[in-house]
């Protein structure tokens, strides 16, 4: 764990062998950077966002959870193989690069995944944690949600598709009581 409250600046791959990764302040990337931790220990960006320097910020396959406090941008691409639960507490960009969360997104917060012409891929579910959550997505690549978005109490009150790639469905988004709204307007193919 780093305790620092201050700006920490990664310039490589963080590996661990026994135990899991957390910063509790502000990140800045300085090259490409894969996180990896054995499975169940868990990454924590736990206050502060993570500036990804436009470098690749990756996160290798774990069943760990992965835990954002704040914003990530300015990366070259977020890659997060992870298949334990990702807590999402703030936007996330990247220069033009993709987007991938492998697990099950919650999100604690609004929020807009913005990826340029780079595609953006859900793997698992994605809900709302705590109250009725808006996802926006802004671009021009691919969009694939896989799995169910919303369930039951974790509502998600919006699904904004300003993005004009293509917006691919696959199962539960029409559960009227699981999403408010679902709003596509980017003019991409829809299927």
């Amino acid at each position: 764990t780093n305790n620092r409250t201050g700006e920490t600046a990664i310039g490589g791959d963080q590996t661990t062998t026994t135990g899991g990764i957390a910063y509790n302040g502000n990140v800045r990337l300085t090259a490409a950077t894969l996180f990896t931790t054995p499975n169940g220990q868990n990454i924590a960006f736990n206050a502060g966002n993570v500036d990804g320097g436009n470098f690749n910020l990756n996160f290798a396959a774990s069943t760990g959870t992965l835990l954002f406090g704040g914003t990530v941008f300015n990366a070259a691409q977020i890659q997060n193989l992870r298949t334990g639960n990702v807590t999402i507490t703030g936007n996330q960009t990247t220069n033009g690069g993709l987007i991938t969360h492998t697990g099950p997104v919650i999100l604690a917060a609004d929020t807009q995944f913005s990826a340029g012409a780079g595609a953006i891929l859900f793997g698992s579910t994605i809900e709302g944690s705590g109250a009725a959550r808006n996802l926006d997505i802004i671009g021009s690549g691919g969009v694939t949600f896989t799995s169910t978005v919303g369930t039951g109490s974790n509502f998600i009150a919006r699904i904004q598709h300003l993005n004009t790639g293509a917006l691919r469905i696959g199962g539960g988004q029409s559960t009227a009581t699981a999403i408010g709204l679902i709003r596509h307007v980017g003019g991409g193919t829809l299927t």
